[in-house]
């Protein structure tokens, strides 16, 4: 081990790792995460069989709701769709902020008609897409600011905590094993 910082190791090929090494962090991370609700408006509900409003328009009913839109999530990254209310969701596009803009609220440029996630194949591998919900309601919103929270980015990653106990979990005698 390097004597300038204790979590350095260095080996050289053909050496095992013989010690566990804890991570090294080096600050905290703070953002700043807007909140915009995105105003009333109404979507149509389909409450029959009918597959559009213009076979039967009594089996769609048009009904009030609003969205929540967060510029960043608590681990820092950038969101780019609102919360899913009514089975559908809106993306959201921020207008870029330009030099000395950092202590402004964010201006937001456009926002999307109803949108769902659709499975694809894209270059010949199945991706989750965004898709028009449907080809007859296109509503969209207008936004209200709420508020700005100074938020520290989380300091345990979920995702590095599935994979370490994924790891764990590979040197594990399978469940059950050696009992009698």
């Amino acid at each position: 081990m390097s004597k300038s910082n204790p979590q350095v190791v260095r080996r050289t090929a053909d050496q095992k790792q013989s010690t566990r090494i804890e991570h090294s962090f080096s600050k905290l991370q703070e953002f700043k995460s807007s909140m915009f609700k995105l105003m009333p408006a109404p979507v149509l509900k389909r409450i029959g069989l009918a597959n559009h409003p213009d076979e039967n328009p009594q089996d769609f009913y048009p009904f009030e709701h609003t969205h929540v839109y967060r510029t960043y999530d608590s681990d820092g990254k950038q969101l780019a769709q609102s919360a899913a209310i009514g089975g559908h969701f809106h993306i959201v596009k921020l207008k870029p902020q330009g030099p000395g803009e950092d202590n402004l609220v964010p201006e937001i440029e456009s926002i999307s008609p109803p949108m769902v996630m659709s499975v694809k194949k894209i270059k010949g591998r199945r991706q989750q897409v965004a898709v028009e919900l449907n080809d007859y309601d296109f509503h969209t919103h207008e936004a209200e600011y709420i508020r700005t929270d100074l938020v520290q980015a989380r300091k345990h990653n979920v995702v590095a905590a599935m994979v370490e106990a994924q790891e764990a979990q590979k040197g594990a005698p399978p469940a059950g094993a050696g009992e009698m």
